[in-house]
């Protein structure tokens, strides 16, 4: 099963939103530590991508816009358009969450919560969720047909 990069954040705030009870809690409190474990990663990476292509003050220090609170730094100019391809790359590289036997009840679990969930969504989120539907909905397919395989 795969997930993209820029995906992680807004799955893990839509799963970690819902009220749910007993095992679906546990399995969402799983599946939310296996996305939070990439991202911590994906922060690294993006941090080291920012190290490189970011300008610096006279004791090496990161430099930030003016007026956006240490939020957005200052990219070295030539550079900008490469770290925007970078970054990019970056966010479209996926998390691979195996289908094993492991992770079964987890991924099955976590597609039951999404799909069969009374949420509203609109807009951009009618988006996201209709991709995280597609994402389980395919992996606990794959899990029926392996054990169709094995029957």
């Amino acid at each position: 099963m795969n997930i993209k990069n820029y995906e992680l954040e807004s799955l893990s705030t839509f799963l970690f939103s819902m009220s749910l009870k007993g095992k679906q809690s546990r399995m969402r409190t799983r599946m939310i530590e296996l996305l939070n474990n990439h991202s911590d990663q994906l922060q690294q990476d993006r941090m080291l991508l920012i190290e490189e292509y970011s300008m610096k003050d006279d004791d090496g220090e990161l430099l930030f816009e003016e007026g956006s609170d240490n939020t957005r730094v200052v990219l070295i100019p030539e550079k900008a358009k490469e770290f925007e391809a970078e970054s990019n790359i970056l966010l479209n590289e996926e998390l691979i969450i195996e289908e094993n036997e492991s992770n079964k009840v987890i991924i099955q679990t976590i597609c039951e919560i999404i799909t069969d969930s009374e949420i509203e969504v609109s807009g951009a989120d009618s988006i996201m969720y209709d991709r995280w539907c597609t994402i389980f909905e395919e992996a606990v397919e794959r899990y029926v047909s392996k054990e169709n395989e094995q029957e």
